[in-house]
């Protein structure tokens, strides 16, 4: 979008312009600044796994490629020194090429945008389904060591327990005891 807006202000800038050397120079920047374009476009469309993103970016590509040519002609209109006929493309094709160019691009973020939440609200979702599994692991854990603890006392207190009667028994047997 940036980009976008930037060709923009330098095809608004080819009108300021007083000389070649000026129109020159902003004719450059706006060859780097497509370049950049293209190079954001191609690692974007990457990043579509939607047809309805997909659908968006192929609005995106047609919007640019309507722009290009008329920015091209009056660029060229501008060169052969004939500014009326440049300035009514400019406030009439251009203008609506390049609305339609913002609301492709617009689209293309709302797209991007919404994506991004559904990923986050499923993130989320699965974050807490991990966390009620994780506590419901902590309390069955507490409750098997618990049953295994009260099972090792008793297996553990039953034979004392024998012992302490046979104990007992030969206590009372014993002669020593009278």
């Amino acid at each position: 979008a940036e980009n976008n807006q930037r060709n923009r202000l330098l095809v608004a800038r080819l009108f300021l312009a007083t000389s070649q050397a000026e129109r020159d120079a902003v004719r450059e920047e706006m060859r780097i600044t497509t370049e950049a374009i293209t190079k954001l476009c191609t690692e974007y469309e990457k990043t579509l796994f939607t047809e309805k993103g997909q659908a968006s970016y192929d609005q995106f590509i047609e919007a640019r490629q309507a722009l290009i040519p008329i920015r091209d002609r009056i660029l060229g209109l501008l060169m052969d020194g004939k500014r009326a006929e440049a300035e009514a493309l400019y406030q009439g094709d251009y203008q609506n090429a390049t609305k339609k160019l913002e609301g492709a691009v617009n689209e293309m973020q709302g797209q991007k945008t919404s994506l991004g939440k559904e990923t986050s609200d499923n993130n989320t979702a699965l974050a807490n389904r991990a966390t009620r599994i994780m506590q419901i692991a902590i309390v069955l854990g507490v409750l098997i060591a618990i049953c295994i603890g009260y099972w090792l006392a008793r297996l553990i207190s039953h034979p004392i327990g024998q012992v302490k009667d046979r104990v007992s028994q030969l206590q009372s047997l014993c002669i020593t005891n009278l």
